[in-house]
């Protein structure tokens, strides 16, 4: 049953432990966003706080806690690389509530919680009023009016023995656009330069210096939806689709051009999977682009099967105004290539990088070694990494190549290949001990152990032979 009371809601994105790839700087917190902007619409004073790399600290997010008045929803993203900083928020406002005798609720979220929502609840008893499994816009909304949310692990669902089902939001067009007045755009902006290149590109960096960015699909790496729930799913990938994709094509640009306006954004950077992944919608949205529209996109994710197809790359570069692509590589075996779940071939790759070229688009490409065993196929291998090395020899001399991102295969908590090592890992009794925190370093060398031929060394020394082989222009860094 609602109670009458509301509280006024504090969302944060606590600074991350290790800042040092200039590549997720420049990624808005879009689900926080999305969560302020539905929390306003329902009359609920909110203040987002985001935490750029040394522009704003725990003690100044403390500093506003403290300052406010009223009761309080604080709600906290926490993943990996700030988990240590979102913990000493949460203890923080304790010792507030502790002081002054106000009410403070502690909701977490985000995709570690999703996948370990009950752990944090059993380790730090006390601490979290609620962790909220799957997205938190209605969660939020329900918690700060007094309500309960259906998909908001606590104290008391513990205390009973009741399961909490994952909830992801399919009601599209609520919330939209999303509201940016909280963030430091020119930030972003700055940081987003950055890393920037003109190599294998029609733009130069002053032409794409204000990004916007979007997702027109809305999931995660995570498999954390429950069998048989009802949601719309990506074509690609088969996570949930949202927001942007779910508007009508016709509608789309209007939309778009609003939310341009009033961030005074220059162009596009679009976060979601894959761009091209449903080609009636990404065909029908050409169609439909205004002559007029004047922004191009800076950033898309697409895949290689899709790119192998002319058309669509050319609607890319004339519709769109694409600056550059990250599409996938993963890896130069085919074996490799189906381990990792991916639909596409090496060869579809090369043909996918001509076209890119051909049309001046530039690319991003995702290296990953790492393969795990799967069926007859006995893993990643010194003949399947001899393979990628003859194969990424084919990809140097490309001159639309402009940033590589080479990975080592890395059993993030919720990933399939976690979820193996938790049920057939020698140690998992170990690591269900580690929960909700773990040790990525000692799992991953676990990992190439018992699910490849090859050790977390060969791993590394190949990919830095493979980063070699690309000219010095090239941006070279990785994303875990």
């Amino acid at each position: 049953m609602k109670s009458t009371e509301q509280f006024e809601a504090v969302l944060i994105n606590p600074p991350k432990d290790n800042a040092k790839d200039d590549y997720y700087t420049e990624f808005l917190p879009l689900n926080l966003i999305a969560i302020a902007t539905r929390l306003r619409l329902a009359g609920v004073k909110t203040e987002l706080i985001d935490t750029l790399p040394g522009e704003r600290g725990t003690e100044e997010i403390k500093r506003s806690i403290s300052e406010k008045k009223g009761d309080l929803v604080v709600g906290i993203s926490l993943y990996q690389t700030n988990e240590k900083q979102g913990l000493e928020i949460a203890n923080f406002c304790r010792q507030i509530q502790e002081e002054t005798g106000r009410k403070i609720q502690v909701i977490i979220g985000g995709v570690n919680v999703t996948v370990m929502g009950q752990h944090y609840m059993k380790k730090y008893p006390g601490l979290f009023d609620g962790a909220v499994i799957g997205h938190g816009e209605d969660a939020m909304v329900e918690i700060c009016q007094g309500g309960e949310a259906r998909n908001v692990i606590t104290n008391e669902t513990l205390a009973a023995n009741r399961r909490v089902i994952p909830f992801f939001n399919t009601d599209l067009d609520k919330g939209f656009p999303y509201d940016y007045d909280d963030l430091n755009l020119e930030g972003y902006w700055q940081f987003s330069d950055k890393r920037f290149s003109s190599r294998g590109s029609r733009y130069s960096a002053e032409d794409l210096n204000r990004p916007l960015l979007i997702n027109t699909h809305r999931g995660c790496y995570l498999s954390c939806s429950e069998p048989g729930e009802r949601i719309v799913r990506c074509s690609f990938c088969g996570h949930p689709e949202f927001t942007w994709k779910g508007i009508n094509p016709k509608q789309f640009w209007g939309k778009l051009q609003e939310v341009m306006d009033s961030t005074g954004a220059n162009c596009i950077s679009d976060l979601g999977d894959n761009f091209v992944g449903n080609t009636t919608w990404f065909k029908e949205l050409a169609r439909n682009r205004p002559n007029n529209f004047p922004y191009p996109f800076k950033y898309i994710f697409a895949s290689s099967d899709k790119l192998c197809d002319e058309k669509i790359v050319r609607l890319l570069a004339e519709k769109f105004g694409v600056h550059a692509v990250l599409n996938s590589v993963e890896h130069g075996d085919d074996r490799c290539q189906t381990a990792f779940g991916k639909a596409y071939t090496p060869e579809q790759t090369l043909k996918s990088l001509k076209l890119l070229e051909k049309y001046k688009i530039a690319s991003r490409l995702s290296f990953v070694i790492g393969a795990p065993r799967t069926g007859d196929f006995e893993g990643e291998s010194k003949e399947t990494l001899k393979r990628f090395l003859e194969y990424a020899k084919q990809l140097a001399d490309l001159q639309c190549i402009q940033v590589i991102l080479g990975n080592i295969l890395v059993p993030s908590p919720g990933s399939k290949i976690w979820k193996r090592m938790m049920k057939e890992g020698e140690n998992r009794a170990l690591y269900h001990e580690m929960l909700p925190t773990v040790d990525l370093t000692k799992i991953t060398e676990d990992f190439f152990r018992e699910f490849t031929q090859i050790s977390r060394e060969e791993a590394d020394c190949t990919m830095e032979k493979i980063m070699d082989l690309f000219p010095e222009d090239v941006i070279k860094g990785d994303t875990v």
